[in-house]
């Protein structure tokens, strides 16, 4: 097994909209991409994912991180309709795996 194939590439919402604007990948990462990349999806890239999969290796696997804010979940911890519009968006997808992400604290509830 090659190092790099060890390795999970984490991109920023921003690093994703760069490359979408035609910015070019790193040449090492040019000459042989990691297998598995995680990606912090925001508002915009939600109402944009079939554009994002055409920017990896056919063989990349796609994993969304969807940050939960305040307002996201209602006081039992369930989704509201806003989240679960998020997440329904991903369904359909190539994202092969979601990663939910929050600043949540027990006593503070979601920061």
């Amino acid at each position: 097994m090659d190092w790099i194939d060890a390795l999970t590439l984490r991109l920023t919402a921003g690093d994703v909209r760069n490359r979408l604007a035609g910015a070019k990948w790193p040449e090492f990462l040019e000459a042989h991409f990691p297998g598995l990349v995680e990606i912090e999806l925001d508002d915009d890239l939600l109402h944009r994912l079939d554009e994002i999969a055409p920017l990896f290796p056919g063989s990349t696997i796609l994993s969304a991180v969807v940050r939960i804010e305040r307002g996201d979940v209602d006081s039992d911890l369930r989704p509201t309709s806003v989240l679960q519009k998020k997440l329904e968006s991903l369904i359909p997808s190539a994202f092969d795996i979601l990663s939910i992400a929050s600043d949540y604290d027990r006593k503070r509830g979601i920061t």
